[in-house]
């Protein structure tokens, strides 16, 4: 089969991403959700590298994989908040079942990699599904490695023996959130948060503001103040447990239970559970489903062994650490020297000459990626359709760089044969004027020249012009761009309006 990587479009590709998302998460999705979660996230985002030389600031990149029929059949995201750890992007990679071992995985895949490299990412973090052992393997075969296993719980609320949990007498008073009046009580519950993650194994990063907190918590779908359960110590916030309704499946997901760390010990945890347990009946709720970080032990032992809980599949987060000369590509994007003047000339029959032999060193530098052999005569063999932008062929127009007015490069470009496309076939600037601009100014002018749909590729193991095309391409053409990999290459389709 074909298929083509795009960015995703929004809105109309909420349905089908949310449809594919269904098959790895363990609770269906809708659009309407993916769409109230876009809404709370800003639409540009912002990347830079610290002081410490690591990533920092917030984007996300969103991909979907379209076959033939125009159908979205995979989806991929690499994204990181305010409050991630520096240097780390978190992917998420998922292909319609129909459309498995097929590469669109890969692809996907590939395509994230290239943005966190871009963007200087240090470490990429991964969740697969612990039963899944397709994707532990696609997962394992690109190095990434077991850093945390989550544990996944199902209460099924039909079993009468429930009725009998009762937790310890206690001066503590649990009340919903919907019945706590103080103008100043979701302030509280926020530093009870705070305070209370750093108790959860396998927690990074900073934790998130008040308004971001609130975004992601209280105002997530399924989420009612009454859902908020609060433990209380007079007047002092001591622990949570947080419920989202599931109305597709009657169910609800205990999000979080946080005690106070001068409160641990005395049963509130177990007591906030029941009281989940209590106001999930009450709601006439079939299932509560929860998770736990494997190191978590009293949580554990509270759900499975005092609840009841039984274990259902869980999730692997994978974690693979980019090499340093990969992660280094992210923070070498050109810096124009302003005292340099590009110009991109049509070659004439007299340029012949030159840009074969500027083909030899173009080569050269390939030979990094392919394994090029050298003649016995000590060239290497010529471009195999050099000749047709010297004899008058129809569409093939060869042009010399300059920086200064010296010879820096060049560039050749063919119509292709729909006469409506153009592909840049060849592009080659010499090292001693690289990462100095004179490759983007002169990218710029080509694609500036002529406008319509334009065709280019780079070997899919070349990440430096990968790198290089990713930055060009955007800003040139936008969104307006697919991906497909065929043969080793990595083919970019675009339009130049």
């Amino acid at each position: 089969m074909s298929y083509i990587i795009r960015k995703i479009r929004t809105p109309e590709d909420y349905s089908s991403i949310a449809e594919i998302l269904g098959y790895v998460f363990s609770e269906p999705t809708s659009a309407e959700n993916l769409a109230d979660e876009d809404a709370k996230i800003p639409a540009a985002g912002s990347l830079w590298i610290n002081e410490d030389g690591h990533l920092a600031g917030f984007d996300r990149y969103r991909l979907v994989a379209v076959n033939e029929k125009g159908e979205v059949v995979g989806y991929g995201i690499s994204w990181r908040a305010p409050w991630t750890e520096a240097g780390e992007l978190n992917h998420l990679l998922a292909v319609h079942p129909d459309y498995r071992k097929q590469g669109i995985g890969r692809a996907l895949y590939r395509e994230l990699e290239n943005w966190a490299v871009l963007n200087g990412a240090s470490k990429l973090n991964y969740e697969v599904n612990d039963n899944d052992a397709s994707s532990i393997a696609f997962a394992e075969h690109r190095r990434f490695d077991r850093e945390r296993h989550q544990f996944e719980s199902v209460l099924e609320l039909s079993n009468d023996g429930l009725e009998s949990l009762m937790p310890s007498q206690s001066s503590i008073v649990i009340q919903p959130l919907s019945e706590m009046l103080e103008p100043e009580a979701e302030q509280k519950l926020y530093e009870l948060y705070k305070g209370t993650s750093r108790d959860i194994p396998g927690i990074s990063g900073d934790y998130f503001d008040f308004q971001e907190w609130k975004k992601w918590t209280l105002e997530l779908p399924g989420s009612r103040p009454e859902y908020v359960l609060i433990a209380l110590d007079g007047d002092r916030y001591v622990g949570v447990a947080h419920l989202l309704h599931q109305t597709s499946t009657e169910s609800m997901y205990h999000e979080y239970t946080g005690v106070d760390k001068a409160y641990l010990g005395r049963g509130i945890g177990f007591a906030l559970k029941v009281s989940a347990v209590q106001l999930a009946k009450q709601l006439k709720i079939k299932y509560l489903r929860t998770n736990n970080d494997s190191l978590n032990h009293p949580m554990l032992h509270i759900n499975r062994d005092l609840l009841g809980y039984k274990p259902v599949p869980g999730r692997y987060k994978m974690v693979k650490k980019l090499p340093k000369e990969n992660n280094a590509l992210g923070n070498k994007a050109a810096k124009p020297d302003t005292n340099v003047k590009v110009e991109v000339l049509q070659a004439l029959m007299t340029d012949k000459t030159v840009i074969k032999n500027l083909v030899q060193f173009y080569i050269y530098d390939f030979t990094e990626f392919t394994n090029e052999k050298i003649s016995e005569q000590g060239t290497y063999p010529i471009l195999s359709d050099l000749h047709k932008y010297w004899e008058h062929y129809d569409g093939y127009n060869a042009y010399i760089v300059k920086a200064n007015g010296e010879i820096a490069g060049f560039v050749l470009v063919k119509q292709l044969e729909d006469e409506r496309s153009h592909k840049l076939a060849h592009f080659f600037i010499l090292r001693k004027f690289r990462r100095a601009g004179v490759g983007t100014q002169a990218a710029r002018a080509i694609f500036s020249s002529v406008t319509g749909k334009w065709v280019l590729n780079q070997l899919e193991n070349n990440y430096p012009a990968i790198a290089f095309w990713n930055r060009v391409i955007s800003e040139a053409a936008g969104e307006d761009l697919t991906v497909r990999y065929e043969q080793g290459k990595r083919i970019q389709s675009f339009t130049i309006r």
